[in-house]
């Protein structure tokens, strides 16, 4: 078997004279390929493009795979018929070079799509902008970790860098034709999705992983921070995914919780900065455990602490918050607050990075945290909330919607009526959800002792419960009508 030079094979891939029909007519070398290509697992890296997108060409510095050709046309078709690995090709007379003696001999080569690489893929997307594209390639991922544990694919070689992410943030896992060995690919996987969470959360805290060494020391160190981090902002999937990993779970448990891991919302976490970064965090930052294990916030290391009603309070770190019990026992919540209300009837208003949600006294979410705003009406026992398209609705304590008809705007509630707002008309809604005027009026208030102001056609008037107008005579003693003028916008920060 010939051995070839370097400079050989790079001077047969700057002759198409030198290549395969199939490379010479569809590929060419990208813009300085000759000093970007990249020499690993024995092999060379050439970057090349079909005009449509980026390939690698990988030639064995050898001059043979170490694979056999049967193996390796066997993995190609196998890695072709899957979503989940890069397209690849097998070229078995790629290259022509010359001995010594001027005598030709062929090398092989295996041309290979080139998805970004998990960290190219992260350092594109971790802008608040495009935080999505993490949140697809890490359901892609769970995805994908199913499916291989599904079939029984075995890597065997997977690394961090053979994880990879199309333009349409879909995993596609590299070097499948060239795997083998024995490394869990499910653990990998399950290291790559931590990387997409963390980087979705607090992206200083990935650029400290990936700014250090992938030595066991420093990969221990990096999971007992994570693991840290994880129980202190109580994520849960996270803390599971962690501990699986330490512990060498089976596969299936992993994969697991890598799906668990890719439904959690993201969430600010700068313990996880500063601990991934060497940093001290101040004691009084951290809350103190008894020995039941529950968390006990300590007062003094809040910026604000506020009554939250029902025995509750409510406090502000920075631009974070969070719910306590008087004794200061912390409210397990399953979001990362933004801004918390208080308590009123077992309900909150809260307000998370996606949006105004309904939480209950348990810290439990019974309306997602998806609405762009959200008001709730403890007296009347109902919720009106707009949502992306900035239509309102009417909805039960449970988060049921109520209403068929959708207005523009909804404001005060009062006496199982609902002032509501199409266009630039008023009418009313029923606290069950139906809508029992047209919008109608110029201006609508709510009602107080059954009685309620609006104005049409340039005239001001009371009306009645029914909704006739309330006769002049009848009129002159009724008190003013304490209801208010509702600003057409929202006035919550």
């Amino acid at each position: 078997m010939q051995t070839p030079t370097l400079t050989a094979i790079l001077e047969a891939l700057a002759h198409t004279a030198q290549q395969s029909p199939l490379l010479a007519r569809s590929f060419h070398p990208l813009p300085h390929s000759a000093s970007n290509y990249r020499i690993k697992h024995r092999a060379l890296y050439f970057p090349m493009s079909d005009g449509r997108g980026e390939w690698q060409l990988i030639v064995p510095l050898s001059g043979a795979f170490e694979v056999t050709e049967e193996q390796l046309r066997k993995r190609v078709e196998q890695c072709n018929s899957s979503q989940l690995f890069a397209h690849s090709r097998y070229i078995p007379k790629a290259l022509t070079l010359f001995d010594i003696q001027g005598r030709p001999y062929t090398l092989p080569a295996l041309l290979q799509q080139a998805p970004l690489a998990i960290d190219d893929f992260i350092r594109r997307n971790c802008s608040s902008k495009h935080r999505a594209n993490l949140r697809r390639a890490l359901e892609s991922l769970a995805l994908g970790a199913e499916e291989l544990l599904a079939e029984g694919v075995l890597h065997g070689s997977l690394s961090r860098k053979r994880v990879c992410f199309d333009l349409d943030n879909r995993l596609k896992i590299i070097d499948f034709p060239l795997s083998g060995g024995t490394i869990n690919d499910t653990a990998q996987l399950a290291e790559a999705a931590i990387l997409l969470f963390v980087a979705g959360c607090q992206v200083g805290a990935y650029r400290a992983i990936a700014t250090q060494s992938s030595t066991p020391h420093e990969h221990t160190r990096r999971l007992r921070c994570i693991l840290s981090a994880a129980q202190y902002y109580s994520v849960g999937s996270l803390v599971r995914l962690t501990e699986h990993i330490a512990q060498n779970a089976p596969s299936e448990s992993i994969v697991e919780a890598i799906k668990a891991i890719a439904a959690e919302p993201f969430r600010p976490m700068p313990l996880l900065e500063a601990l991934l970064g060497g940093g001290e965090v101040a004691p009084h930052n951290i809350p103190c455990h008894h020995t039941d294990n529950t968390v006990v916030v300590d007062w003094r290391s809040c910026d604000e602490v506020l009554p939250a009603g029902e025995g509750m309070v409510r406090y502000r770190r920075g631009e974070l918050w969070g719910y306590a019990r008087e004794n200061g026992e912390r409210l397990s919540i399953e979001r990362t607050l933004l801004y918390a209300e208080e308590f009123r009837s077992g309900r909150a208003v809260v307000k998370t990075a996606r949006g105004y949600g309904l939480m209950n006294i348990e810290g439990r979410m019974v309306m997602n945290d998806v609405w762009d705003t959200l008001e709730w009406h403890s007296t009347e026992g109902i919720v009106t909330a707009a949502d992306s398209a900035g239509k309102w609705h009417i909805y039960n304590p449970q988060g049921g919607q109520l209403s068929t008809a959708h207005s523009d705007w909804m404001g005060s509630v009062a006496e199982g009526f609902v002032v509501a707002r199409s266009g630039n008309k008023f009418g009313y809604f029923s606290t069950k959800g139906t809508k029992v005027t047209d919008f109608m009026y110029d201006e609508a208030f709510s009602f107080h002792n059954g009685v309620a102001l609006v104005a049409k056609e340039g005239k001001r008037y009371h009306i009645d419960t029914t909704f006739r107008r309330i006769a002049s005579d009848i009129e002159k003693i009724v008190l003013e009508v304490r209801g208010q003028r509702h600003d057409l916008k929202s006035n919550r920060k």
